[in-house]
């Protein structure tokens, strides 16, 4: 399970660190996609072949629809490689369509770790509404 919140800052050179936790349940072949809330999203390579790949690898190429979220969720998606110092370069794209400057924040969201520009995610957190969110749950 991914827990807990980490705050820490992007270099000069896009480059982050994962949080060392996190970055020993990834593991080996981990993967970075942005996601559809604009923040990365952190899988370790069985859950990303569970998660993603294997949803989509064998749709029809003839089905436009399935071939346009493969453009979307693979053009924004790369492996996870450090380097010796521990940073991982993350895609300037991907920082851009995340809204990702300096102040980051990277989060357990159970299956997966989020990283996320610290100022939006500040904003997302105080958008929930934890009684809305638990209703279904409640019933």
């Amino acid at each position: 399970m991914f827990l807990g919140e980490y705050h820490h800052q992007l270099d000069d050179k896009g480059r982050i660190r994962i949080p060392p936790k996190f970055r020993e349940q990834l593991g080996e072949g981990a993967m970075m996609m942005v996601g559809f809330e604009k923040c990365l999203m952190l899988y370790t390579s069985e859950d990303f072949e569970k998660r993603v790949y294997n949803r989509l690898a064998d749709t029809d190429f003839l089905n436009l629809g399935a071939a346009d979220i493969k453009r979307v969720l693979f053009s924004k998606t790369q492996p996870i490689e450090e380097d010796k110092q521990g940073r991982v370069t993350v895609n300037p794209i991907f920082l851009a369509a995340c809204g990702i400057k300096k102040n980051i924040v990277t989060i357990g969201a159970l299956d997966h770790a989020e990283i996320w520009d610290e100022d939006a995610f500040k904003a997302h957190m105080e958008e929930i509404d934890i009684k809305t969110v638990l209703a279904p749950f409640n019933s």
